[in-house]
């Protein structure tokens, strides 16, 4: 992780007290190569979204109670709910990139 170095103080308050600040130094901050693990990340989350709204939607195919069906109606909700949650994977995946845009940038500017 990089060098520690310990900065003792001692605080008289009534009584001594040593208290011991850690430092780090080197810090890594974010890479280009952070990319890569959210990037199969979103592909896992994409695939387990997919597989689970398949088996959501067999399990409404097999649920014959009509239309107004408790069954029917909760595997219409978890369909309308995955729907919902995968609408919104690729606006993660921007707000996510430009942190690690962002983080590259003032590692460079920090650092130089």
């Amino acid at each position: 992780m990089g060098d520690i170095r310990r900065i003792e103080t001692t605080h008289t308050k009534g009584k001594n007290k040593n208290m011991k600040f850690k430092m780090f130094n080197n810090k890594r901050g974010f890479e280009i190569s952070t990319i890569a693990g959210i990037a199969i990340t979103f592909v896992v989350i994409a695939i387990v979204l997919s597989f689970g709204a398949k088996i959501v939607q067999d399990l409404q195919d097999d649920v014959d109670d009509g239309l107004n069906g408790s069954a029917f109606n909760a595997t219409e909700n978890g369909l309308a709910s995955l729907e919902e949650f995968s609408s919104w994977l690729p606006t993660l995946a921007l707000i996510v990139v430009a942190a690690v845009i962002i983080g590259i940038i003032v590692r460079y500017f920090a650092f130089r």
